[in-house]
């Protein structure tokens, strides 16, 4: 799998747009990194800052499927997923639980003081044991499906820990972290420390 990481130019009507509408955002990478394979990882993708995007993908990004004036600069690496020992990443999750009232399940946004303690259950079951959870940033995303307004909380969190099942790890790192997926949150990065 690879990592694309581009820094795109805000100074673009059409980046500005794109970055203010999450849905909108999320149908220009499904244009990039078309086609999807049906049977592999699926595609993953954050907003890191307010003009840096990063991508996961099972295949290159030609940079002509780029808009013109889209991009300031472009890198592509290898993305890896964690490695046993002594780790530490970047997370970009929605920080949600879900819960049924009615019947219904909802999704229901957790208070910050909260998401430390969220992300490291979601960790500790997937054989990776915390040390040390930052949380970055913390910001509320919005756009536009089908008429209706789609919202969600985004964490930007740095960590810090150990990996003692790396199958487990793996799985997790692979599926992407938490739920909105689509909409810019699951995304890791590893690297041994």
């Amino acid at each position: 799998m690879l990592l694309t990481v581009a820094d795109v130019d805000i100074r673009n009507p059409l980046v500005r747009d794109e970055l203010a509408d999450v849905h909108r955002l999320h149908a220009r990478i499904l244009n990039l990194t078309d086609p999807q394979p049906v049977d592999g990882p699926r595609m993953l993708w954050a907003q890191l800052s307010h003009d840096r995007l990063a991508i996961r993908t099972n295949h290159p990004i030609p940079e002509d499927r780029w808009p013109d004036g889209y991009l300031k600069a472009v890198t592509t690496r290898e993305w890896t997923p964690p490695p046993a020992g002594p780790v530490s990443a970047v997370c970009v999750v929605n920080p949600v639980r879900r819960s049924s009232r009615t019947g219904r399940i909802i999704a229901t946004p957790i208070p910050d003081e909260e998401i430390q303690p969220w992300l490291a259950e979601r960790l500790t079951t997937a054989g990776i044991r915390p040390d040390e959870i930052n949380v970055v940033r913390v910001r509320t995303v919005s756009g536009r499906r089908a008429g209706a307004r789609v919202i969600h909380r985004v964490a930007v969190c740095r960590l810090t820990g150990t990996v003692t099942d790396r199958e487990a790890a793996t799985r997790l790192a692979v599926a992407g972290v938490g739920r909105a997926k689509s909409y810019g949150c699951g995304l890791t990065a590893w690297w041994s420390r």
